[in-house]
């Protein structure tokens, strides 16, 4: 059961970045991508974050998690 759970979170997809944000800047609809597999945020957060600030730099592609936002 447990490898079945492993193969679903494959198929998932994630919230990622898809450019570089320096500090203090606040998510936009355009700086989001979702991919696969699923890593730090469900895509299903992708309303809840937009327009939340970060708090330090990320760079593309980075998986977003609730840590990375003030």
């Amino acid at each position: 059961e447990e490898k079945i759970q492993k193969h679903d979170k494959s198929f998932r997809r994630g919230l990622f970045l898809n450019k570089f944000l320096p500090k203090g800047s606040l998510i936009k609809k355009n700086d989001l991508v979702t991919l696969r597999p699923y890593k730090g945020l469900c895509a299903s957060y992708y309303f809840r974050v937009i327009g939340k600030k970060i708090n330090k730099d990320l760079n593309p592609y980075t998986p977003l998690s609730l840590k990375n936002f003030s």
